[in-house]
């Protein structure tokens, strides 16, 4: 037997499979650590699926609180709007105006009640009543005052409800600067021309 014949083959030999060994291995740390990619991967997409759930059904609940509130603002104006009308709500039409729209006022506070922090319930059951009274008083003597302090307290309402829905800043500031202010644009008839009324 010619050793240095069969030497060189068997290091082939050995160093090719030493090679097939190196590239097996090598193939599996390579799955190993795609399998540990792809896990996390998995798993952060996981929680950011979560989170975003979580931050649309925020989005969700802030949205339905802020059409409650909205709404019972909404009835607030309506009731107000009837009981200072010229309307006798003694008799109908403005009777059934005024029991409208008070029934549209329970029904808009009882749906605060079930979403508001309880200084906000409170706040608006004490509007509530004092419009009930105001009515009362406009059957008797339609010249009776509002109830004192109304708008203050409608406005400390309607900024508790602002800072519960955590709606403040530019916007806010910018609603507010129409208060008081006519949203309609008076029109001249002389010249077409639109001015804005104050």
């Amino acid at each position: 037997m010619d050793w240095a014949s069969i030497l060189p083959a068997a290091i082939t030999g050995v160093v090719g499979l030493a090679g097939i060994g190196g590239a097996l291995w090598e193939g599996k740390r390579t799955r190993e650590a795609a399998s540990r990619a792809l896990q996390s991967s998995l798993e952060a997409a996981a929680e950011n699926l979560a989170s975003s759930a979580k931050a649309e059904d925020m989005r969700a609940y802030v949205a339905e609180k802020r059409r409650i509130y909205a709404a019972f603002n909404g009835a607030i104006e309506r009731v107000w709007f009837v009981v200072t009308s010229s309307q006798d709500f003694a008799t109908d039409p403005g009777r059934s105006n005024y029991n409208n729209a008070m029934t549209a006022l329970w029904s808009a506070y009882y749906e605060v009640s079930l979403i508001a922090p309880s200084a906000i319930e409170g706040s608006a059951r004490v509007l509530i009543n004092a419009l009930k009274d105001f009515g009362a008083a406009r059957l008797q003597d339609r010249e009776a005052d509002q109830p004192r302090g109304f708008d203050n307290k409608r406005k400390r309402l309607v900024d508790d409800m602002r800072t519960n829905l955590k709606e403040y800043g530019p916007l806010r500031e910018e609603a507010a600067s129409t208060v008081g202010k006519t949203l309609v644009p008076d029109v001249s008839a002389e010249a077409g021309s639109v001015q804005e009324t104050s």
